[in-house]
C-alpha cells in the first residue's frame, strides 16, 4: 500500500513539473513575441521619420536644409537604416521593414544628418 501512494505520488508530481515546464515556455515565448513586437515598432517608427524627411525635401524647391536627428539604438538593441535604389529599409537582426522612397544621394548616419535639395536633387550627408 505505501509503495502504490509513493509510486502515485511520483506521478503526481511527473505531472506538476510537466505542466510546470510547459507554462513556462509558454509564458517565456510570449515575452520574448512581445519584445520582438516592441522591436519592431521602434524600428518601423524611426523609418518613418527618416522616410518622412525624403519626402519632405523631395516635395519643397531648391535651396531646402534641415538637419535632423538618427537615434544611435532603438528599443536598446543595434540597428542599420539605409537608402538606396528608391527603397529605405531599417533592419535589427531579423526584424526589419522596407519602404519606397525618392531618390537620394548619400546614406543615413547615426546621430545628426543633414538633408537638403540643390539642383532637384536630393543630397543626404553629401
Amino acid at each position: 500500500m505505501k509503495a502504490q501512494v509513493a509510486v502515485e505520488f511520483l506521478y503526481v508530481m511527473a505531472f506538476i513539473m510537466i505542466i510546470g515546464g510547459v507554462l513556462i515556455a509558454v509564458v517565456g515565448n510570449e515575452i520574448g513575441d512581445k519584445k520582438d513586437q516592441e522591436l519592431l515598432r521602434e524600428v518601423r517608427d524611426e523609418a518613418r521619420k527618416a522616410r518622412q524627411e525624403v519626402f519632405i525635401a523631395a516635395d519643397v524647391e531648391d535651396g531646402y536644409q534641415r538637419e535632423f536627428e538618427v537615434p544611435q539604438r532603438v528599443n536598446n538593441q543595434e540597428y542599420n537604416l539605409t537608402i538606396s535604389d528608391n527603397t529605405l529599409s531599417a533592419f535589427s537582426g531579423v526584424i526589419g521593414v522596407v519602404y519606397s522612397a525618392p531618390t537620394v544621394q548619400g546614406q543615413f548616419q547615426k546621430g545628426t544628418n543633414t538633408i537638403r535639395r540643390e539642383g532637384g536633387v536630393i543630397h543626404l550627408n553629401s
